[in-house]
């Protein structure tokens, strides 16, 4: 194969029998997970009033997107290890073809934006004494605005990618796909570099707000804590994306490039892809091990299902 366009199609065709039963086993269980835990977090914070708080309803929101991974992202590549040519033709297919480049891409960047919101929000905590935390429509616009950017970066695929010959393929000129991808890793660079800076610098800030903060003295260290944990969840989560994703955003930086794929490279992808996943399926213990609220609301939703078995 000349080009990673059609990458998707060629994954199935470079397993063993034994080794691709192995691989799916693998990203089931992984599936299965991430899909438990994340519903478990989003459910938990939004079953109680008390717990859809500014910095909460980001971290459901950014469990909405690991759950599309576990969902859309998973089961495709399943149904790629299961064969070595495009199953589904004609404008379906197109369609199916255009949506997964799409999909696959576009739901990766949901979780760095969450995580960039949440740090510009606490920066404002600790940037100002008298910070009042975003409303109601402020929070739901940073939502939806987590989805709209990524929704907009990533549309030029459904015309840069179609089916012809029963392949997936890219269909305007190399140097123009290149070029393109190109900007997105760099756009996920910047957003590392951004997230990391203001953390620091919240962190670094923690160390005097007990000069700043005018407030009474069990008020101050409740909130000093919440701004610190809250902080040190984001750069835990961060930590892990990026550990688990730019091992495959390299990859196929390197497919992009060369525009080739040999066997080798194909088989790493696919466990790079699993890695992907598996970060899905970390990320909510990484919110329950730092958010306490969301710990206590974990909790209730685990006692009330198992008082309801009982």
């Amino acid at each position: 194969m000349n080009s990673s366009s059609n990458l998707t199609v060629y994954l199935g065709s470079v397993l063993s029998g034994a080794l691709r039963t192995t691989v799916i086993v693998f990203y089931i269980t992984v599936e299965s997970l991430a899909i438990i835990l994340n519903l478990l977090l989003i459910i938990a914070i939004l079953r109680h009033r008390h717990t859809r708080r500014s910095i909460n309803l980001l971290i459901a929101n950014s469990a909405a997107g690991d759950l599309m991974i576990a969902i859309w992202n998973i089961p495709f590549q399943l149904a790629t290890l299961s064969g070595s040519s495009w199953s589904v033709q004609g404008t379906s297919g197109r369609v199916v073809c255009k949506l997964i480049h799409f999909m696959g891409g576009m739901v990766l960047l949901v979780s760095p934006l969450n995580l960039l919101f949440i740090t510009v929000e606490r920066f404002r905590g600790v940037t100002s004494i008298s910070m009042v935390e975003l409303g109601r429509r402020g929070i739901y616009g940073l939502v939806v605005l987590a989805w709209v950017i990524p929704t907009a970066l990533y549309s030029p695929l459904f015309y840069f990618i179609d089916l012809r010959d029963e392949m997936c393929e890219i269909t305007v000129p190399w140097a123009y796909y290149r070029d393109y991808m190109m900007a997105l890793f760099a756009l996920f660079v910047v957003l590392y570099f951004t997230i990391v800076v203001l953390g620091v610098m919240i962190l670094r800030r923690l160390q005097v707000i007990d000069v700043i903060v005018q407030l009474p003295e069990a008020q101050r260290i409740a909130r000093k804590r919440r701004l610190g944990n809250a902080i040190k969840m984001v750069l835990c989560s961060l930590g892990s994306f990026i550990l688990f994703t730019t091992p495959y955003h390299s990859l196929a930086l390197h497919t992009i490039v060369s525009r080739s794929v040999t066997p080798l490279i194909s088989k790493l992808i696919i466990a790079m892809l699993l890695f992907v996943c598996l970060n899905s399926a970390l990320n909510p213990g990484i919110c329950y091990v730092f958010i306490e609220d969301i710990r206590h609301a974990v909790k209730q939703v685990l006692s009330t299902g198992r008082v309801t078995q009982g």
